[in-house]
């Protein structure tokens, strides 16, 4: 009966000082409706345009968090997550590579600088500690080197160069060189992609030209998407009709006196 009493008293107690017990809510399940999704994706676009990472993890967590069973949102969870582990391994190949790159600076100076004579024991100690250090990172640096293949091929170089300079063999030579070889077929293929984009930006002038009667400038802008690639045969229709066209012109001009100038 007391401790019926008792707890009437507490029940009472807190309901009159306004004391209420904190309720997590539970997250919500299903979907997260249309709009409501649509505002969110556009909100995500422009944190992602302007580069606000740490806004754009906190937007899609809370995201994550409410609706755990929406598969968009998860997606983007997971993809944001990814990209968060690759970032904090790119910072940490780069700290690598600064640490031991300092070392091995530090290291190649005192060897100027000193003599086998001159050196002290407790430089001496010193030198071989750092000399130890610069050995436990050939296989991080080659890791780095590996890693960093395809997304960061000025890091992954730069990890395995070092990587040579401590220690020299074939495997690293052979990865470097694998290395120069990827970067140089990637940076052809870029040009090319950089050359097909001005070419069919110069094919639309040349044709936006023609349609509106412009032939001396359609001429001269087909003249130069056939100079980039010779086979386009769009460009040369519209090279062999504008000169005709140009022609035609100019044989009207001259018959009434008129002489035309390109």
């Amino acid at each position: 009966m007391k401790n019926l009493l008792w707890l009437l008293l507490c029940s009472l107690f807190l309901l009159v000082s306004g004391c209420s017990l904190a309720i997590k809510p539970a997250p919500k399940v299903g979907l997260m409706p249309q709009v409501e999704y649509e505002q969110w994706l556009e909100k995500m676009h422009l944190l992602q345009n302007n580069k606000n990472t740490d806004e754009l993890a906190l937007l899609i967590h809370q995201a994550h968090k409410t609706y755990p069973d929406d598969e968009r949102i998860n997606k983007a969870w997971a993809r944001q997550k990814n990209e968060s582990l690759q970032q904090q391994a790119y910072l940490k190949d780069r700290l690598l590579l600064n640490e031991l790159s300092a070392l091995y600076t530090e290291m190649s100076l005192n060897a100027q600088l000193t003599t086998k004579d001159s050196i002290s024991w407790l430089d001496n100690i010193k030198q071989q500690q750092q000399a130890i250090r610069l050995h436990q990172g050939l296989l991080p640096l080659e890791d780095c080197g590996r890693r960093n293949s395809k997304q960061q091929r000025e890091l992954a170089l730069s990890c395995i160069d070092l990587a040579l300079k401590i220690e020299p063999s074939d495997s690293r030579l052979a990865l470097k060189k694998k290395l120069q070889s990827d970067t140089a077929r990637n940076k052809k293929q870029q040009l090319e992609v950089k050359r097909r984009q001005r070419e069919k930006q110069l094919y639309g002038l040349a044709k936006k030209n023609f349609d509106a009667g412009n032939y001396t400038a359609s001429l001269r802008l087909a003249t130069k998407v056939i100079k980039m690639n010779p086979q386009h045969k769009q460009a040369q229709k519209i090279k062999k009709q504008s000169t005709a066209f140009l022609q035609e012109q100019t044989q009207l001009l001259m018959e009434v006196g008129v002489k035309w100038t390109p």
